[in-house]
């Protein structure tokens, strides 16, 4: 049965690809018949679906929350040992060059995500 049912799926495509192959249709040439509205139909099915289900939601959220943390956090250290004058030490220029260098990396990080 299980056999059969793979026999049945795999003549269904091979089917639909001499179909295809036959009326010289590809995915392109409907994109330029079908205009930029089926482009964006497709575009909608095939990627914007996805980020609306619960757990890319979440995620996306959490990095968000992460981000604006991790900018907050290192922007307070830059302001604090900057400007007050006890707190130009060894130790804290060590901090802020730490802070500076997760700025950096975060900016970076966030534009890839």
């Amino acid at each position: 049965m299980r056999v059969q049912k793979m026999l049945t799926t795999t003549e269904s495509s091979a089917a639909g690809v001499s179909a295809a192959a036959v009326n010289g249709t590809s995915s392109v040439q409907r994109h330029v018949d079908g205009g930029f509205d089926a482009v964006l139909d497709e575009f909608r099915v095939g990627h914007l679906e996805k980020y609306r289900q619960p757990q890319t939601v979440v995620l996306m959220v959490g990095y968000a929350a992460v981000f604006l943390l991790s900018l907050a956090g290192n922007l307070l250290v830059l302001v604090v040992v900057l400007s007050n004058r006890a707190m130009r030490t060894t130790t804290n220029y060590f901090l802020v060059n730490l802070s500076v260098a997760d700025l950096l990396g975060t900016r970076r990080r966030s534009a890839l995500v």
